[in-house]
């Protein structure tokens, strides 16, 4: 077992195989819930609607890495579950334990221990929570609210419509398919459940619920079964299959198995999307939204024990001179298509705004993203630097601050000037008050907007998306300087912890000025990204900025309905509690001695700030 599993797990683990005691694809089994559910009222229905990675090469060796070793790692992680360790350990505690298990694979999908409601009751709500999906939740993923040509709106909502046709009519949908559709019918129940109260919460969380299990259920037999030539689903389906899992864990809050399907999702990405020889647009647009949130989850994931470390690519031998200026050229150096496409995780620094989607999936720019996946490598370096100094793959000190100033000068000197950013129009070198009242009506929107969409609502989207941006700009000022220089005193971030709030609040805003101003066009809030304020919100200090950051974390949590905004409130409490604990035993001083990182590794913490 050990000789297939091995080239399989390398992509994922540096030593040992501790990391897969997380992972997703244990068995389980499940039975009809005890009690029965109760449906919700029709006024209760309307009130419901209203890594680290390791240094791999850019194009990676699959030789020895074929399909059928592929589906062996994958069916082994059965093998090392423990049953406390299962992902869905609370749920199937809850089902009949005495229930056997099916011994044909087809029984997978939609067999009756995996639907707790009678055949005939089966998908009577899919139509309701497609388009509940279809309305609300998929504006809930980018804050690009009137983009029509998002892998949501032109992947994942035609693949689950498409399988229900084919279940209706009597069809078997393949196994990918309908854990897509399983998938996006547990996210929409889960927003349903976020929004309603009473009966109708337990009514959708139960639903959910259901739905969530046969999602994974039927993930593990498309992995199981359609990696082979004679029956191979198809790439895409099975890749937003993976990604539907890691929604459902953010929707559902459930976040502990984020970091193992991102994974799978990276192995198959490696194995069958890399390595065609015309890579699509819609297979980019899949790859950069696995690529978004799994920067987001590293940022976040200081302290991996079982994983290798995100480390930064070396540069360049010309650039060695420890002149910084030499280390400016890659950023500026233009990607060429080739490579830009192949570096899934922004390792190699340079230029690729003609080439990238971030902007049109979240319209953020991928300079930006670039300069935050370097932070969190070079973050990462520090850390095996002070662990083991002398360890051969441990950065000299001379070479981490040399590194650490360029990058510093890269972050100060961010252009957000560029046609690929919603600042577009804004001068970058004017202050922060003249750019915060620029309006950006001429700024860069990605081409696929609502044609329905009113222009006040979509100009009013693009001055939101420009502080979000901004936002994101100062808090990754703030999250440079903890995790590269882990600052002894939170006073010199103040001014950019301040920043930040000012543009997330700036958001609101617009938000509520467009809803006073032009209800009939108001289209719901703008989805708000977790990782600018929770890195902000660490560090601030004082009871009317801490206040700011508190009100923000509640009013997105509530009209988003995502339990991520409370889950990272929880944390950075805990910081400031564990703070202030030792300011006061320091006599005031030392207080920013505790940081984030120190409490996310020590509770054992997994956060999602996407």
């Amino acid at each position: 077992m050990a000789a297939i599993v091995g080239p399989c797990l390398r992509l994922e683990l540096s030593e040992g195989n501790d990391g897969l005691a997380h992972g997703p694809f244990a068995v389980f089994k499940c039975a009809r819930p005890a009690s029965p559910v109760v449906p919700p009222t029709a006024n209760e229905e309307d009130q419901a609607f209203s890594g680290l990675l390791p240094d791999l090469d850019l194009i990676p060796d699959v030789v020895d890495f074929n399909d059928e070793q592929f589906v062996a790692a994958l069916s082994a992680i059965d093998q090392v579950f423990d049953a406390q360790e299962q992902p869905y350990a609370d749920e199937a505690q809850q089902c009949d334990q005495g229930l056997p298990l099916s011994g044909n694979p087809t029984d997978l999908f939609l067999t009756p221990y995996l639907n707790p409601y009678p055949d005939s009751m089966a998908h009577r709500d899919a139509s309701l929570l497609l388009n509940n999906y279809k309305d609300h939740v998929i504006r809930l993923f980018s804050p690009l609210k009137y983009h029509r040509k998002t892998p949501w709106n032109i992947l994942q909502l035609p693949c689950a419509m498409t399988t229900l046709a084919e279940i209706t009519m009597g069809y078997k949908a393949s196994y990918a398919r309908a854990s897509v559709f399983n998938g996006v019918m547990a996210i929409s129940a889960f927003n349903l459940s976020a929004s309603s109260t009473s009966t109708a919460k337990t009514y959708w969380n139960g639903v959910a619920n259901s739905y969530r299990l046969q999602a994974h259920e039927s993930l593990k037999a498309s992995l199981e079964h359609e990696m082979s030539v004679q029956k191979k689903a198809k790439y895409k389906e099975m890749l937003m299959a993976i990604l539907c899992m890691v929604t459902i864990s953010a929707f559902s809050g459930a976040t502990e198995n984020t970091r193992a399907y991102l994974l799978d999702a990276e192995r198959l990405i490696r194995l069958r999307g890399l390595t065609k020889p015309r890579i699509s647009r819609k297979a980019r647009l899949l790859h950069h939204h696995y690529a978004y949130i799994r920067l987001m989850h590293e940022t976040t994931s200081p302290s991996c024990k079982n994983a290798a470390p995100f480390r930064i690519t070396d540069w360049a031998s010309d650039e060695t001179n420890d002149d910084d200026g030499d280390l400016e050229h890659p950023w500026k150096r233009e990607k060429s298509f080739d490579i830009g496409v192949h570096d899934l995780h922004l390792e190699i620094a340079g230029d690729f705004t003609k080439h990238t989607l971030y902007p049109d999936v979240y319209g953020i720019p991928e300079s930006l993203m670039l300069l935050i996946s370097q932070t969190t490598r070079l973050g990462n370096e520090r850390e095996a630097m002070m662990s083991a100094p002398n360890s051969p793959t441990s950065p000299s000190p001379a070479q981490f601050f040399r590194r650490a100033r360029a990058l510093e000068r890269a972050i100060c000197q961010w252009d957000d000037d560029e046609p690929s950013s919603p600042l577009h129009s804004s001068n970058s070198s004017s202050s922060s008050s003249s750019s915060s009242s620029s309006s950006s009506s001429d700024s860069y929107y990605p081409p696929g907007t609502d044609t329905d969409a009113h222009p006040a609502a979509v100009a009013a989207n693009r001055r939101a998306l420009a502080h979000l941006v901004r936002a994101m700009r100062a808090a990754l000022v703030v999250y440079f300087y903890r995790r590269v220089h882990d600052v002894a005193s939170t006073a010199i971030l103040q001014p950019s912890v301040a920043r930040t709030i000012e543009h997330l609040e700036r958001i609101q805003d617009e938000d509520d000025a467009m809803a006073a101003t032009a209800p009939a066009e108001y289209d719901g809030y703008t989805t708000g990204i977790v990782w600018p304020g929770f890195v902000a919100a660490c560090e601030a200090e004082g009871e009317g900025l801490r206040g700011r950051f508190e009100r923000w974390f509640e009013v997105q949590e509530r009209k988003s309905g995502v339990p991520l905004f409370g889950k990272a409130a929880g944390v950075v409490r805990m910081v400031w509690g564990r703070r202030d604990g030792v300011g006061k035993k320091n006599g005031g001083g030392g207080a920013g001695c505790v940081s984030w990182v120190d409490v996310v590794r020590e509770e054992g913490v997994t956060l999602l700030c996407t």
